[in-house]
């Protein structure tokens, strides 16, 4: 399945120090070059929800460059030889695991981080997919059945651009252009109870959101 290697520059209002340095926060691989399960992840550098109970595995600088290792968004139950079947039972519950926290070295609250995006490239089992989930999504009411295209994204650059291909859909090549996914900073237990508050009278749907807030932990893991 396809992992994503993410490069970000901190840049603060300070002016980068000259002993700036490379941090990478790694995900453990399985077989291929996969990353394993989050919850399983012995580096404990995976989780799933913001909280700020939930200890950082990485600090950085003003002016570092940090390589974030990650999952793709359902925590890579799929693989080249997946079928619609498989798409038809992927668990949801499991949904955008996060590599992190990092700890940014003189932050304070209020702070506006300032992240430059250098790259986003395919992890080393060079393996993506366009999936459609039955019920799910923005187009769930147009896609409903279970769908799956399989994407190669390790072809050498042509003219310095990556191109992913595709088995399933023959003579058709794109540009790869991967992007971050989700990314943030955490808000403290204040701010979260600030949200709460404001968002007290919405639909049950983000009420039952808010309260994940509440729990550091991924109890459905």
């Amino acid at each position: 399945m396809k992992s994503v290697l993410l490069t970000a520059a901190l840049v603060a209002a300070a002016t980068a120090p000259s002993f700036a340095k490379t941090v990478r926060i790694p995900v453990t691989r399985g077989a291929g070059g996969v990353p394993i399960p989050c919850a399983e992840d012995p580096l404990r550098t995976c989780h799933n929800r913001w909280h700020p109970d939930i200890p950082e595995v990485a600090q950085a600088s003003a002016g570092d460059t940090v390589i974030f290792e990650t999952r793709d968004a359902f925590d890579n139950p799929f693989n080249r030889s997946s079928t619609r079947a498989t798409v038809a039972g992927a668990n949801l519950n499991l949904i955008h695991p996060l590599t992190g926290p990092l700890h940014v070295r003189g932050a304070r609250r209020g702070d506006v981080l300032a992240v430059t995006m250098i790259d986003v490239g395919p992890g080393p089992d060079n393996f993506g997919c366009t999936v459609a989930v039955p019920g799910f999504g923005f187009l769930r009411d147009v896609f409903t059945d279970p769908a799956i295209v399989h994407w190669e994204l390790g072809a050498p650059p042509i003219n310095g651009t990556r191109y992913a291909t595709s088995r399933d859909l023959p003579g058709v090549r794109l540009p790869l252009h991967g992007f971050a996914g989700t990314i943030g900073v955490e808000l403290g237990l204040d701010e979260i109870e600030q949200r709460i508050a404001a968002e007290a009278n919405q639909p049950p749907r983000l009420e039952q959101r808010l309260d994940l807030l509440r729990r550091p932990a991924a109890e459905e893991r």
